[in-house]
């Protein structure tokens, strides 16, 4: 055997190992899909045999983190990781509160400084009190002028006035008017007031010029009150005080001067060049510019006149009439005392 015809039966054998291997490949990558395509397509029981052996998954979770933690880290600050305490228990029910408010004392709640009693006409009648209520006293300082049908003022706006009498005030509450009327006497250090019987009945004196007045009872303040605009009822101690001190008064709390009309050149009243502010003469209504022309309708030209007209006229008269002109323009201020 020649080397040629070793080198073809070499080429000859490679061939065949090299067809051989190709085969096998074949076999295993195609063949071996079509047995694993016809596994799937396996019988019934074959595939219940398979699913059985698959094992089943955990339920879903209702919560991702356990509420009583979130409160008890985020809510009770609690970050130790200890079990959070118990709640604490509830409040014990409180007993309901009155639907009615308690009935106020009347007698705590002000006094009554003086009473005026229209027997004509009692709704004329006038009162005047002061509140020793804090609250009210604040709101509603000094003298408060009340009639029958009035109402106190602020939280206490259920109590009215029922009737205005001699011996005080009544008064009446909403919600209880079934309890009767509270009565508040008139207060004075001085005692009640007084009445003054004349001619015809109870009244006051007559003054010339001011008319008749049926019956008027009047309890005395201590403090001069202004019971209406332009109308005082003089106060006992500011009585005694311009008794006793009437120069040191007219000295320190007011200028004046006679007054002489430009017009006619005679002197025809006082004129108050300045009052001082907070004065007892500024709390008589007495004002800086007033010309005071006339007591009870007497002409006054001077202080020394008019002070000894009514020292000299003091028993007679209860009531004084004051007229005073002020930028062109006359007023008239009424004192009104039981001396």
């Amino acid at each position: 055997m020649n080397l040629t015809t070793l080198k073809l039966l070499i080429w000859i054998a490679a061939l065949g190992a090299l067809g051989y291997l190709g085969f096998f490949v074949y076999a295993w990558a195609i063949m071996g899909k079509q047995d694993e395509l016809t596994r799937t397509r396996a019988p019934h029981e074959f595939m219940k045999r398979v699913l059985d052996e698959v094992p089943e998954p955990e339920p879903p979770r209702t919560t991702l983190v356990d509420y009583e933690r979130v409160v008890a880290t985020f809510r009770e600050m609690n970050w130790t990781g200890a079990e959070a305490p118990p709640p604490p228990p509830p409040p014990p029910p409180q007993a309901e509160e009155p639907t009615t408010r308690p009935k106020p004392v009347v007698a705590k709640l002000l006094r009554v400084l003086y009473v005026e009693v229209d027997t004509d006409a009692p709704a004329d009648s006038l009162a005047l009190i002061v509140y020793d209520n804090a609250d009210l006293s604040r709101t509603h300082p000094g003298a408060v002028p009340l009639k029958i049908g009035d109402r106190l003022h602020g939280a206490f706006s259920g109590v009215r006035v029922h009737a205005i009498q001699p011996e005080g005030l009544a008064f009446v509450v909403d919600d209880f008017e079934d309890d009767g009327p509270e009565q508040v006497a008139i207060w004075s250090p001085y005692g009640p007031g007084i009445v003054y019987v004349g001619e015809g009945g109870a009244q006051l004196p007559s003054v010339v010029g001011i008319p008749q007045a049926p019956l008027r009872i009047i309890g005395r303040p201590e403090r001069t009150v202004e019971r209406r605009p332009n109308t005082f009822v003089l106060g006992t101690q500011d009585v005694e005080r311009f008794e006793a001190d009437y120069l040191d008064i007219l000295s320190n709390e007011v200028r004046h001067r006679q007054y002489r009309d430009p017009r006619t050149g005679k002197w025809e009243g006082v004129e108050v060049l300045h009052v001082e502010p907070g004065s007892a003469v500024a709390q008589h209504g007495v004002k800086t510019g007033d010309i005071v022309k006339s007591i009870n309708g007497t002409s006054v030209n001077s202080v020394s006149q008019a002070i000894s007209y009514v020292k000299n006229n003091q028993d007679l008269y209860t009531v004084w009439e004051v007229v005073v002109s002020n930028a062109g323009k006359d007023r008239t201020l009424i004192y009104e005392s039981n001396k």
